[in-house]
């Protein structure tokens, strides 16, 4: 059972040994191609009852994020103006494929950014991902 698991972000694979669950982490620059200030947000864990959060950047990082490097264990990512996950203006990012990091840069409006932690951690050698 993920009970047994000691760490509070682990859970319990079929052979009963506790294994961590993806961290799933950004980190904003002020400038495009992740130069200037730098933050960190998250990192966040997959939860059956809350699969994503949104993160309210504080007054110093509102509109000025410009990139932003995003860490494996996040399945998506949302750039957001305003409150909204659905918006028109919002930009996603989707990490799908694999569990290394992804960059996102040149981009301006970012208020808010939606975590979307994975679940598991990708099998990077499945036939599904195979280009054919």
């Amino acid at each position: 059972f993920n009970t047994d698991c000691r760490h509070p972000h682990s859970v319990c694979d079929k052979a009963g040994t506790c294994m961590q669950k993806p961290s799933c982490s950004v980190r904003l620059y002020t400038n495009n191609d992740y130069t200037g200030s730098s933050k960190e947000i998250g990192p966040v864990y997959y939860d059956d009852h809350k699969p994503y959060q949104i993160i309210d950047l504080d007054t110093s990082w509102k509109g000025k994020t410009r990139s932003m490097k995003i860490s494996g264990g996040c399945a998506k990512v949302v750039k957001m103006d305003s409150v909204a996950l659905n918006a028109e203006g919002n930009f996603v990012k989707t990490n799908h494929k694999s569990n290394g990091e992804v960059e996102l840069n040149g981009f301006s409006g970012c208020n808010y950014v939606a975590l979307f932690p994975k679940e598991h951690f990708v099998d990077e050698t499945s036939e599904w991902f195979d280009s054919k």
